[in-house]
């Protein structure tokens, strides 16, 4: 089983400033808060529209960060920043978390297989899907014959379960990752604070999204916490954030 995580994202940046953009807004249902716990410096709320977290910055700062759900998918309302006493300035409003995946077919390589060969050690199923991990180079991407090229490529004819070369097309998978939260759950760790959304669907992953806040930093934490059931899920990711400008402006 492969899992997959994280993407973490400087809250104080001025380079994710955004404009606040007026527009109609479906209520956003209550998050669960039976894991919450307030701490000073670290709080969250419930509001008509969404979770506001609010936490202790680095030196005199205060970050303020409203989390709400459109159509589904997990949205930060607000990002905002303020020195103390005076007003908040939005740094971000309206972004959504974005990840794409591609994944592939881990193979076992010869470079592999010669020693446990010289050791005499049998090509069992269970042999080949422990020890192709630890490959120092595979190339599930690559759909070219192996045979004849450089590196240290897999057996061309396969190996236990193991399918042979050149690779298939149906092997590979490009995803852009899809929310259907319909909810969110509060919990406090230590002086952190992680807030969770079900219904994350990207390519053959399934899971959740999570933000998490550290009390006393500037930095706040996007993770895509998924599964696979499928064997031998070799991916790579990309994340960020959608819909963002370079402008700030003060908010209440």
């Amino acid at each position: 089983m492969r899992t997959m995580k994280q993407y973490a994202v400087p809250a104080a940046a001025a380079i994710l400033a955004m404009l606040t953009m007026a527009r109609p807004v479906a209520q956003t249902p209550a998050c669960d808060m039976s894991g919450y716990r307030g701490l000073p410096g670290l709080t969250a709320a419930n509001g008509m529209d969404g979770l506001t977290v609010t936490w202790d910055g680095v030196r005199d700062r205060t970050v303020r960060l409203r989390l709400a759900i459109d159509a589904g998918t997990p949205t930060i309302r607000e990002l905002a920043i303020r020195r103390n006493g005076s007003a908040w300035t939005t740094l971000a409003a309206n972004a959504q978390p974005e990840f794409r995946v591609v994944s592939g077919f881990r193979r076992m390589s010869n470079q592999q297989l010669q020693p446990l060969n010289g050791l005499g050690v049998a090509m069992t199923p269970a042999i080949v899907d422990e020890k192709k991990w630890d490959a120092f180079w595979d190339a599930p991407l690559d759909l070219n014959p192996q045979m004849g090229r450089g590196g240290n490529p897999p057996p061309a004819a396969g190996v236990a379960n193991q399918p042979g070369l050149p690779r298939k097309a149906d092997e590979i998978t490009r995803a852009t990752a899809t929310y259907r939260a319909d909810r969110c759950e509060v919990k406090t760790d230590g002086a952190r604070l992680e807030i969770t959304f079900p219904g994350l669907q990207i390519g053959v992953f399934a899971g959740r999204l999570q933000f998490t806040v550290y009390r006393g930093t500037g930095l706040f934490r996007i993770e895509a916490i998924a599964k696979t059931d499928q064997p031998s899920v070799a991916y790579k990711y990309d994340a960020g954030l959608t819909k963002l400008v370079t402008s700030a402006a003060p908010t209440t």
